[in-house]
């Protein structure tokens, strides 16, 4: 050490950075302990770490005081173990360390903090990589952060398996991770097999509160928690890509919940197989003013006792483009989709084979909400009360516009949707086929609701394609079987091809038959239909017609 720093002294001499005689401290063949290694190393250095389990000298963790080092394993995370054997934390940011403070290639275990069983991070912003954190607990009067503890922090974890931590007591959050006020990027994660069970703990796999993280390419599945299995969210502006959130269990909120404001961006993720065991929201369970963005991202096989197997929202605003909720279900109402005083848009989804026992199979949309549905089917679904395909209860303003809703059953009204007391129902260049209601209404059935058809297919639904009991049921320039009175309606077969798609054949008597008013914004552009076949502009009747059929219906 003392040839090191004299050479030190003479490159500072010469002008030169220290940095350029970074040394490696070897543990245990130069010093004996971690900690020892670190007190002398100098910013720049690496602590190199043969095979082996070292047990922290502090019950408050081995710390980095602040130094821009690496602390290396020599044989990776398998081998080389940080063990705190259940007598305090691993490793502790506390001094301002930045990105150039690296811990690279360790098993983090054994760790019983009441904050950060395994790591503890507080206005800090190391990186973390390759590291393993499991089988760590919180437990005390502060109990939070079985795994990782982060407070007004900004590390970097890449690359990291943090797996079997626990957060007990009440109010113990974060199984594997806790974070208030942080700004984390996880990189590449594994969050597996945490536990928060408490009453009224959140988070079995991660818990935000304030914070602004960033998830990519991870995976958050078997982890458990009284509220929020895999992720909770509070008050938290998130963005979650290329994520799966998977087979996570808790009473609400299998997969995510999130409150208090903020704003989610989900995009190119899955979130399958969560169950919310006791309440609702089997995926996700969100609320109280958070916004939420989804595209591109798979809900599929989540279920929940009460309300919204798949996706549960309640005074919020989301929006999901490009989606697939699927196979979905909810011993309650609203197997794929549950809206409550909420404003959704749906566009160019995919919202199919999902079951509610209640009303709404694939959607139940209630209490003043506001709902868009664009360019999507919605097809098989299967309800043990009304609203097969969907069900609108109390809304405000309910509009589909170039959506396919077909296949869906009810066991009592509305095969393909039901709506009652709702204020406003447009449906708009939409295509009704091969519904089903045990009672009445196969394609649908209206009650006190002001309702508006427009340049629809509503064919081969049964028993009736249509029931109004009462309110204003307007309807034009659509194809009615069995004949409904209006401005340009016909009642002629719709000639429709490829049972999943629906499309209108050449011959169908729907195109060029809709409102002549209205054109559709793209033509001659089916891909099944001859080349040169030529489609007027005139708008078709249907969900493939229209104004809006640029967008296009999700063909999968």
């Amino acid at each position: 050490m003392v040839e090191r720093w004299a050479k030190v002294r003479l490159w500072v001499a010469l002008g030169c950075p220290p940095t350029a005689l970074a040394a490696t401290i070897m543990v245990p063949s130069g010093l004996e302990s971690i900690e020892e290694a670190i007190a002398v190393a100098a910013p720049g250095d690496t602590v190199l770490v043969a095979p082996g389990t070292y047990v922290p000298g502090d019950t408050a963790g081995i710390s980095f005081q602040g130094k821009a080092i690496t602390l290396l394993s020599e044989a990776g995370p398998s081998v080389t173990i940080i063990d705190a054997m259940g007598g305090g934390r691993g490793i502790r940011f506390e001094d301002g360390e930045d990105a150039e403070s690296m811990l690279m290639g360790f098993t983090l275990t054994g760790g019983r903090s009441e904050r950060g069983g395994g790591i503890y991070c507080r206005r800090s912003s190391p990186t973390i990589t390759n590291c393993s954190i499991q089988g760590n607990t919180a437990d005390g009067q502060d109990h939070r952060g079985g795994g990782f503890y982060l407070s007004e922090a900004s590390p970097t974890i890449e690359n990291c398996t943090i797996e079997g931590n626990t957060a007990v007591g009440v109010d113990g959050h974060g199984g594997g991770v806790y974070a208030q006020g942080s700004s984390a990027i996880f990189r590449n994660c594994t969050i597996t097999a945490n536990v928060a069970r408490s009453e009224n703990a959140h988070g079995g796999g991660l818990f935000f509160t304030q914070s602004s993280p960033a998830l990519e390419d991870c995976t958050i599945e078997e982890n458990s928690a009284y509220s929020s299995g895999g992720v909770f969210f509070g008050d938290s502006f998130a963005t979650i890509a290329r994520t799966s959130i998977s087979n996570n269990v808790a009473d609400k909120g299998g997969g995510v919940r999130a409150t208090t404001g903020g704003a989610l961006v989900f995009t190119d993720c899955v979130i399958s197989g969560n169950r919310a065991e006791v309440r609702r929201g089997g995926g996700f369970n969100c609320g109280g003013g958070t916004g939420l963005l989804l595209t591109n991202c798979t809900i599929s096989d989540n279920s929940s006792a009460l309300s919204g197997g798949g996706f549960y929202a309640r005074d919020l605003s989301a929006t999901l483009i490009d989606c697939t909720i699927d196979g979905n279900a909810t011993s309650d109402g609203g197997g794929g989709v549950f809206l409550i005083t909420a404003t959704a848009s749906i566009e160019r989804c995919s919202i199919a084979d999902n079951v509610a026992m209640a009303g709404g199979g694939g959607l139940r949309c209630i209490e003043g909400s506001d709902l868009s549905i664009r360019n999507t089917r919605i097809r098989g679904n299967r309800s043990g009360g009304r609203g097969g395909g969907l069900i609108c209860d109390g809304a405000n303003s309910i509009g589909l516009m170039n959506c396919l809703v077909s296949a869906n059953i009810s066991h009592m009204d509305g095969g393909g949707a039901y709506a009652l007391g709702t204020d406003s129902l447009l449906i708009s260049n939409c295509t009704f086929t091969e519904n089903s209601a045990a009672g009445a209404g196969g394609g649908a059935f209206f009650d006190s609701t002001d309702v508006s058809i427009d340049n629809s297919i509503l064919w081969d639904d049964a028993p009736q394609e249509l029931i109004s009991q009462s309110g204003p049921l307007v309807v034009r320039y659509s194809n009615v079987e069995g004949a409904w009175t209006g401005v340009g309606n016909i009642d002629q077969a719709p000639r429709l091809a490829a049972k999943r798609f629906f499309y209108p054949r050449r011959s169908s008597p729907c195109i060029d038959a809709g409102d002549p008013e209205l054109s559709d914004a793209v033509h001659d552009q089916f891909p099944w239909w001859p080349a040169g076949f030529q489609d007027g502009e005139r708008a078709d009747i249907g969900a493939y017609g229209g104004p809006g059929n640029a967008g296009g219906l999700p063909l999968f």
